[in-house]
């Protein structure tokens, strides 16, 4: 009986061994998972002029900038840890000339911890044709 345990043990180690030790199959995809790369969308930096209004004033505030008012929105933290705060941004007047460039944008804007910059993150969700926009 003993033997035969012996016998049992000395194959099962054999076996685990010899299966550790062996390559997994190479694999080689017959068609690419993705059609085509979609191109990480850049974000573009807010002026100096907005920093300091968009650090420390209240909801709701108006600041002014060359011909655009911008509407400051809630604060809060996005899921990578920065301060971010929505805004809205529209011209300061509508004349005759400009009633076709006439536009209201809600934004989102995030202060970048590595370069101490408010950047002005891009558009993911088109908020006209889709209902999970913000409100």
């Amino acid at each position: 009986m003993k033997l035969l345990l012996n016998i049992a043990f000395v194959s099962f180690v054999g076996m685990m061994v010899g299966g550790c030790n062996s390559a997994p199959p190479s694999v080689q995809a017959s068609r690419p998972l993705v059609e085509s790369v979609i191109p990480t969308a850049s974000k573009t930096e807010v002026p100096v002029e907005l920093w300091e209004s968009l650090s420390s004033e209240a909801p709701g505030n108006v600041v002014e900038y060359e011909k655009l008012q911008v509407t400051l929105g809630l604060a809060y933290y996005s899921g990578l840890g920065e301060l971010c705060r929505k805004v809205e941004i529209k011209p300061l007047e509508i004349t005759p000339d400009s009633i076709n460039s006439y536009f209201v944008e809600n934004r989102i804007v995030c202060l970048q911890e590595s370069s101490n910059k408010w950047m002005l993150i891009p558009v993911v969700i088109d908020e006209q044709s889709d209902t999970r926009g913000f409100n």
